[in-house]
């Protein structure tokens, strides 16, 4: 069994999100200075407002934004996105984690499972991999 198949808890209790990975890697900057998660999604605030674009992507507005869609929770622009398809949420977080690594280079991806590129060991789907 592979380790994406072990991830989920049940077959038959199956979660889906969309897959979206605008939370970790965009934000939309408009020409009025509103930022936004994404197309699809009201403002979380303004440059011209003096915010900073690392505090926005931080805040607690986008951290909730992509708890909801590692979890399924999705509010209603997120489930009516017609962007991004629809996803098991278990693949949705093992592709989370895969986008982590990569992105910040703390794990590497090898055979489908991601190392700590420290130590050389195995991390754990569901570990204390920030999604953040």
């Amino acid at each position: 069994m592979s380790d994406r198949k072990s991830y989920r808890a049940s077959e038959n209790n199956r979660q889906f999100t969309k897959y979206c990975l605008d939370p970790w890697s965009f934000l939309l900057v408009q020409s009025n200075g509103d930022v936004k998660p994404c197309c699809w999604q009201s403002a979380i605030g303004s440059v011209l407002d003096g915010h900073r674009l690392d505090a926005l992507a931080t805040s607690e507005r986008m951290n909730k934004l992509r708890m909801s869609l590692l979890v399924g929770r999705l509010d209603s622009h997120c489930q009516n996105c017609p962007a991004r398809e629809d996803v098991d949420a278990a693949d949705f977080q093992w592709l989370v984690h895969e986008y982590i690594a990569d992105r910040f280079g703390l794990y590497q991806v090898s055979q489908g499972m991601l190392l700590d590129r420290a130590t050389g060991s195995r991390v754990q789907p569901g570990s204390s991999v920030s999604p953040y």
